[in-house]
């Protein structure tokens, strides 16, 4: 059985995960600290700024995942253990998806 595309719902699943752009925040699940940080392209980055390129460790673990989802980062201070707790639209500051209760 073949179920035609809906095109809006590709969309709406599109923004829920996290792409160049997107603003993210994350919890250490180690220190129990949060950290926000937007996904830019390499040439954008600035970690003073919180802006992580897409090509650094983080940036490798995050991209293409959603909220609620944990992901492990080899950095050079060692291993991370993060939950990905928000997700802000890569193309507006709406708040897209939410773990909070």
């Amino acid at each position: 059985m073949h179920l035609p595309l809906n095109e809006n719902l590709v969309e709406k699943l599109r923004d829920y995960t996290i792409r160049i752009g997107s603003t993210v925040t994350l919890r250490d699940l180690d220190t129990r600290t949060l950290e926000t940080y937007t996904l830019v392209r390499p040439d954008e980055a600035d970690i003073v700024r919180n802006r992580v390129s897409s090509f650094s460790p983080l940036g490798l673990a995050i991209g293409g995942r959603s909220v609620g989802e944990i992901v492990e980062v080899d950095a050079p201070g060692g291993w991370l253990h993060l939950e990905i707790e928000s997700v802000f639209a890569a193309d507006d500051s709406t708040l897209i998806a939410d773990d909070a209760p």
